[in-house]
């Protein structure tokens, strides 16, 4: 698990089942190999699922957020997102 807190943040997973939160600020979050949660939280984030079936969680702000290989779940949240599967 990772937690960017507050500011911008760029948070990597490796393998295995990774947990990254972004916090509030402009954050990058990139998962890794497996199944991955990324919740960018408040701001204009960007968020790669990576290979893996994953949860990717936009939030407040103006997201881009990208799953990959694998079957994922893709939440914007509240402002205009750009999502992709």
């Amino acid at each position: 698990t990772l937690d960017g807190g507050d500011g911008d943040d760029e948070l990597g997973g490796d393998a295995g089942d990774d947990q990254l939160s972004g916090g509030t600020g402009d954050d990058k979050l990139y998962g890794g190999g497996d199944d991955d949660t990324l919740d960018g939280g408040d701001g204009n984030d960007s968020l790669g699922g990576g290979d893996g079936d994953d949860t990717l969680l936009g939030g407040a702000g103006k997201d881009a957020l990208w799953g990959d290989l694998g079957k994922d779940l893709i939440k914007g949240g509240g402002g205009d997102d750009n999502l992709g599967g």
